[in-house]
């Protein structure tokens, strides 16, 4: 399992390389124009995995532990969104401000907390099933990739050559095996897992709740676009509910 966990951290890590793909005109294009409807495939992908996660938690479990672990994880992944926001969090190339050397060491110190909560989100949800683990790992490359890709442009415009930024992104994506490792640590404890799971729940309910859907709604309201993102969103949703069949 260990081994398993750790190949999903290293794929989601690849995410981090997505920018040079931006540098060719067309990738560019396309990445600029279509970054927002990721985020409502993610959307689906998320909701299928945060449902299985809450069936995991308490169907024949305690409803007390689980409940408050949840209202937990929902409140710190709340703090670490704040400090992203102040950190200057993007899905996609849709900002038009500049940005300084000192936003781009604040981003990235926000993104490799984010790196390292995703690292330990990732340990219980394989523990609770592989079929789990990969749409876990689909859902948060997606989330990563539409955030690296605005990551990458924020590195540009702070100054950065492009061999530097996909570097920088890069290595903050390895802090990933950090919360990993954290992950396996806390997992040994005994009943710990259930609750870890719990944590996990609320965390991706304050993704969908606070972060997905808002990117979701602004979109919408900005270009009149809304049958693009029920289509994304019923693919997410459908495909990771093929995948749970499946696994």
């Amino acid at each position: 399992m260990e081994l398993q966990i750790f190949i999903a951290g290293g794929i989601i890590a690849t995410a981090s390389l997505i920018g040079v793909v931006t540098t060719h005109a067309f990738f560019d294009k396309f990445f600029t124009a279509n970054a927002r409807y990721l985020v409502s495939f993610a959307t689906g992908v998320f909701i299928v995995l945060t449902y299985s996660l809450l069936q995991e938690v308490f169907i024949g479990n305690s409803v007390i532990q689980p409940l408050f672990s949840l209202v937990v994880g929902f409140l710190f992944f709340a703090g670490l969104t704040s400090f992203l926001a102040k950190a200057h969090h993007h899905h996609g190339k849709t900002h038009g401000h500049g940005h300084s050397h000192i936003d781009a060491r604040r981003m990235l110190l926000g993104d490799s907390l984010h790196n390292i909560g995703d690292g330990i989100l990732l340990v219980p949800i394989f523990i609770a099933g592989t079929g789990l683990g990969v749409i876990a790992v689909i859902g948060i490359f997606l989330h990563e990739m539409v955030q690296e890709i605005a990551e990458f442009f924020i590195l540009k415009e702070a100054g950065f050559s492009t061999v530097k930024a996909l570097m920088l992104n890069f290595i903050t994506a390895l802090t990933i095996f950090i919360g990993i490792s954290i992950g396996l640590f806390i997992s040994n404890t005994e009943g710990i897992t259930t609750l870890l799971l719990a944590f996990t729940a609320g965390g991706f309910l304050h993704v969908i709740l606070r972060d997905f859907i808002p990117s979701i709604i602004k979109s919408i309201q900005r270009e009149c676009k809304t049958l693009p993102h029920i289509l994304f969103l019923a693919s997410g949703l459908f495909l990771m509910i093929l995948i749970t069949f499946i696994t």
